[in-house]
């Protein structure tokens, strides 16, 4: 039965009983050792069942378990590239109020903690074994961190925004910003509604825990695949205009533009590790 559930098969141990117990009742005229012969005849089509779903779901894990330790590495690496550049190359000061607070909260939030917490489940419950109750706590308290580090990061900005240019005309006039702010709507949505489905019975007379799951599920993947996509747009607005003002293509190769490519690059290679881990060898949720 575990290998079934795990392999999102249908379970087929009543089935099973119910097998045997008529093949046992069909043979009752004959002796005892014949009826047992009669019911271990089904073994190896079950054996072989069983060996399938295993086979599975062992692949499954392997699967889940690179895709669980790339995000790991790969949103450290890229944390500690964005600070760097930011902190060291660039000379940026990241105070509150300062410019250089946003991109380094931004990328703490959404490069790091949010893509560690959608893949806990999947890592750390499926693959590492922990146990359903520690996994849902790491998962809680890692999407909590990620949300309030992104509105932090947001009223940052907006403060450095209004002391330069007051008024709100400044405010929203990227791609990168509405991108980033769209996402972040549907990353504080998908939290609200999370919490009161899973943590409280509020929700329970309009949905159940598992007819909400597929949507928990698909707007927890849009939410961080929209600010993986927002960190990026960021990165090329710090990238281009500096460049762009030197006029030459010397600005594009110097080493705060080049360690930011390479920052893009592993966001983009964390979104693959994100979705090898929660879609990679598996057919269920």
């Amino acid at each position: 039965r575990s290998i079934a559930r795990r392999a999102g098969e249908p379970d087929r141990s009543i089935n099973i009983v119910f097998q045997s117990a008529a093949t046992i009742s069909c043979n009752s005229h004959r002796s005892p050792s014949a009826r047992m012969a009669a019911v271990m005849d089904q073994q190896p089509i079950l054996s072989a069942d069983a060996v399938h779903l295993d086979s599975r779901t062992r692949r499954a894990g392997r699967v889940a378990k690179i895709g669980t330790l790339g995000v790991i590495v790969t949103a450290s690496v890229l944390l500690a590239v964005v600070w760097h550049t930011i902190h060291t190359t660039m000379s940026m000061q990241t105070g509150w109020k300062d410019f250089g607070l946003h991109p380094l909260l931004m990328t703490l939030a959404f490069g790091f903690l949010a893509p560690v917490s959608v893949t806990s489940y999947r890592g750390l419950e499926d693959c590492f074994n922990l146990k359903h109750g520690k996994a849902k706590l790491v998962h809680a308290s890692l999407m909590t961190a990620a949300l309030v580090c992104g509105i932090a990061g947001v009223v940052d900005m907006w403060i450095v925004h209004e002391d330069k240019h007051p008024g709100i005309g400044y405010h929203l006039i990227s791609i990168h910003s509405w991108i980033g702010l769209a996402a972040l709507i549907a990353f504080g949505l998908q939290w609200l509604t999370g919490f009161l489905t899973f943590y409280t019975p509020l929700l329970e007379r309009l949905v159940t825990k598992r007819a909400w799951l597929p949507a928990h599920v698909f707007i927890g993947c849009f939410s961080v695949y929209g600010t993986l996509a927002a960190i990026d747009l960021g990165l090329l607005s710090m990238m281009y205009p500096s460049a762009l003002n030197n006029h030459t293509s010397a600005a594009f190769v110097t080493p705060s533009q080049m360690q930011m490519k390479g920052a893009a690059l592993l966001v983009l290679a964390l979104a693959g590790f994100v979705g090898l881990t929660l879609h990679g060898g598996r057919d269920r949720y």
